[in-house]
Protein backbone atom coordinates (compact mmCIF):
# COMPACT_ATOMS: atom_id res chain seq x y z
CA UNK A 1 0.00 0.00 0.00
CA UNK A 2 1.34 3.42 -0.95
CA UNK A 3 -0.11 6.61 0.53
CA UNK A 4 0.49 9.52 -1.83
CA UNK A 5 -0.37 12.31 0.59
CA UNK A 6 0.20 15.12 -1.92
CA UNK A 7 -2.14 13.49 -4.47
CA UNK A 8 -4.68 12.47 -1.79
CA UNK A 9 -4.53 8.90 -3.04
CA UNK A 10 -3.86 5.47 -1.59
CA UNK A 11 -2.78 2.66 -3.91
CA UNK A 12 -3.45 -0.88 -2.71
CA UNK A 13 -1.44 -3.61 -4.45
CA UNK A 14 -0.29 -7.19 -3.97
CA UNK A 15 3.12 -7.52 -2.31
CA UNK A 16 5.79 -8.91 -4.62
CA UNK A 17 7.92 -11.14 -2.39
CA UNK A 18 9.84 -12.50 -5.37
CA UNK A 19 11.82 -9.30 -5.87
CA UNK A 20 15.43 -8.80 -4.85
CA UNK A 21 14.60 -5.92 -2.51
CA UNK A 22 15.02 -6.30 1.24
CA UNK A 23 12.60 -4.96 3.79
CA UNK A 24 13.04 -4.24 7.50
CA UNK A 25 11.19 -7.41 8.55
CA UNK A 26 13.81 -9.54 6.81
CA UNK A 27 16.83 -8.18 8.69
CA UNK A 28 16.32 -10.64 11.54
CA UNK A 29 16.38 -13.74 9.32
CA UNK A 30 18.27 -12.79 6.15
CA UNK A 31 21.53 -14.33 7.40
CA UNK A 32 20.00 -17.83 7.50
CA UNK A 33 20.81 -18.71 3.88
CA UNK A 34 22.50 -17.37 0.78
CA UNK A 35 25.39 -15.49 2.41
CA UNK A 36 29.07 -15.82 3.24
CA UNK A 37 30.00 -14.36 6.63
CA UNK A 38 32.99 -12.36 7.81
CA UNK A 39 33.44 -11.26 11.42
CA UNK A 40 35.28 -7.91 11.23
CA UNK A 41 35.80 -7.30 14.97
CA UNK A 42 34.23 -5.34 17.78
CA UNK A 43 33.28 -1.67 17.51
CA UNK A 44 32.68 0.52 20.55
CA UNK A 45 30.08 3.27 20.18
CA UNK A 46 29.54 5.26 23.36
CA UNK A 47 29.09 2.71 26.15
CA UNK A 48 27.99 -0.13 23.84
CA UNK A 49 30.14 -2.71 22.11
CA UNK A 50 28.96 -4.16 18.79
CA UNK A 51 30.19 -7.27 17.04
CA UNK A 52 30.47 -6.39 13.35
CA UNK A 53 29.62 -9.02 10.74
CA UNK A 54 29.69 -8.51 6.97
CA UNK A 55 27.42 -10.69 4.86
CA UNK A 56 28.15 -11.17 1.15
CA UNK A 57 25.42 -12.74 -1.00
CA UNK A 58 26.38 -15.96 -2.76
CA UNK A 59 24.18 -14.88 -5.70
CA UNK A 60 26.15 -12.21 -7.59
CA UNK A 61 22.98 -11.03 -9.36
CA UNK A 62 21.63 -9.42 -6.18
CA UNK A 63 21.29 -5.63 -6.29
CA UNK A 64 23.38 -5.34 -3.14
CA UNK A 65 26.92 -6.58 -2.57
CA UNK A 66 27.24 -6.41 1.22
CA UNK A 67 25.13 -6.25 4.35
CA UNK A 68 26.81 -5.18 7.58
CA UNK A 69 25.25 -6.30 10.86
CA UNK A 70 25.99 -4.62 14.18
CA UNK A 71 25.20 -7.08 16.97
CA UNK A 72 24.87 -5.73 20.52
CA UNK A 73 27.47 -7.82 22.34
CA UNK A 74 25.66 -7.77 25.72
CA UNK A 75 22.06 -8.18 24.51
CA UNK A 76 23.14 -10.55 21.68
CA UNK A 77 20.67 -9.10 19.17
CA UNK A 78 20.85 -7.05 15.99
CA UNK A 79 21.22 -3.35 16.75
CA UNK A 80 21.75 -2.02 13.24
CA UNK A 81 22.00 -3.10 9.62
CA UNK A 82 23.62 -1.32 6.68
CA UNK A 83 22.82 -2.51 3.16
CA UNK A 84 25.35 -1.54 0.47
CA UNK A 85 23.85 -1.65 -3.02
CA UNK A 86 25.65 -1.75 -6.34
CA UNK A 87 24.50 1.78 -7.24
CA UNK A 88 26.53 3.24 -4.38
CA UNK A 89 23.56 3.69 -2.02
CA UNK A 90 23.57 2.71 1.64
CA UNK A 91 20.43 1.90 3.57
CA UNK A 92 20.70 1.95 7.36
CA UNK A 93 18.23 0.37 9.76
CA UNK A 94 18.65 1.06 13.49
CA UNK A 95 16.73 -1.14 15.91
CA UNK A 96 15.63 1.20 18.70
CA UNK A 97 13.45 -1.28 20.59
CA UNK A 98 13.03 -5.00 20.19
CA UNK A 99 9.95 -6.90 21.32
CA UNK A 100 9.91 -10.51 20.09
CA UNK A 101 6.59 -12.20 19.33
CA UNK A 102 4.59 -9.04 19.92
CA UNK A 103 0.85 -9.35 19.36
CA UNK A 104 -0.13 -6.82 16.72
CA UNK A 105 -3.62 -6.26 15.41
CA UNK A 106 -4.04 -6.59 11.64
CA UNK A 107 -5.72 -3.19 11.64
CA UNK A 108 -2.27 -1.66 12.21
CA UNK A 109 -1.44 -2.61 8.61
CA UNK A 110 -4.75 -1.56 7.06
CA UNK A 111 -5.64 1.85 5.69
CA UNK A 112 -8.77 3.28 7.31
CA UNK A 113 -10.30 5.59 4.69
CA UNK A 114 -12.71 7.04 7.32
CA UNK A 115 -9.75 8.70 9.07
CA UNK A 116 -8.73 10.44 5.82
CA UNK A 117 -11.78 12.05 4.21
CA UNK A 118 -11.23 13.08 0.60
CA UNK A 119 -8.53 10.48 -0.06
CA UNK A 120 -9.19 8.22 -3.05
CA UNK A 121 -8.43 4.50 -2.61
CA UNK A 122 -7.21 2.88 -5.85
CA UNK A 123 -7.20 -0.93 -5.69
CA UNK A 124 -4.52 -2.27 -8.07
CA UNK A 125 -4.88 -5.93 -7.06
Amino acid sequence: MDFLKKDKEVQVSVVDNSSDALNPAQIFTLYEKGFKYLYTGDKKVGTKVYQMIDLSPTDSKKTYFKIRLGIDKIATRIANVIIFDKNGNRYTYNVKTFMPNAKVSETIFAFDAKKYPGVEVVDLR
